[in-house]
């Protein structure tokens, strides 16, 4: 069984490495942005739907870390999960500015950022069967983004690759700040 202290001290440092993280890529998303010799329409709407999904699971997935740490000591596979998670989709936002010119490749990874989202919801479901109608709609809006995202590598709709992924990155953050406002990002 883990204790309280090494909860509370493992919470703390997880959420300085994500917040560091996360912090090196928006600057990474605006400097990749500012290297590109040519800009258009799509790739300011790419740029906006990256820094608006990175506030929004830095935001969610800060929540959630404290949430599982609120709720007693977790599982050690729950607690190992949620650390693998959180630091992959932090790191997949380092990446995904680098491919601001190759939308495939973009593509794929925020397809796995949805699919990571989705797998963190599972065992989270399982372990903590407390999910409320917030966390629901957290894990509802990664699933629909990720078949989304899904569809267009299967159908290879290139054309529209960065309009639709800037497209659905900027809609999960509306609707998830729209519907998730109160409640779970601002509890009363």
């Amino acid at each position: 069984m883990i204790s309280l202290e090494k909860l509370t001290h493992s919470t703390a440092a997880t959420k300085e490495l994500v917040t560091i993280v996360m912090a090196l890529a928006s600057a990474n998303a605006v400097s990749q942005f500012i290297a590109i010799p040519v800009k258009n329409k799509f790739s300011y709407m790419l740029l906006i739907g990256i820094l608006l999904a990175v506030i929004r699971f830095y935001h969610g997935n800060v929540l959630a870390i404290d949430r599982y740490a609120d709720v007693g000591a977790p599982k050690p596979l729950a607690q190992g999960i949620s650390f693998f998670v959180v630091i992959a989709q932090s790191f997949l936002f380092t990446f995904m500015p680098y491919f601001f010119v190759k939308p495939k490749i973009l593509l794929f990874l925020v397809g796995a950022l949805f699919a990571l989202d989705v797998l963190w919801w599972v065992p989270t479901a399982i372990w903590a069967p407390h999910l409320d109608r917030h966390e629901q709609v957290w894990a509802t809006l990664a699933l629909v983004g990720g078949v989304f995202i899904a569809l267009m590598a299967v159908f290879a709709w290139s054309d529209y690759f960065p309009a639709t992924i800037a497209f659905v990155l900027i809609l999960t953050t509306i609707l998830d700040y729209v519907i998730n406002w109160q409640g779970l990002y601002f509890p009363s």
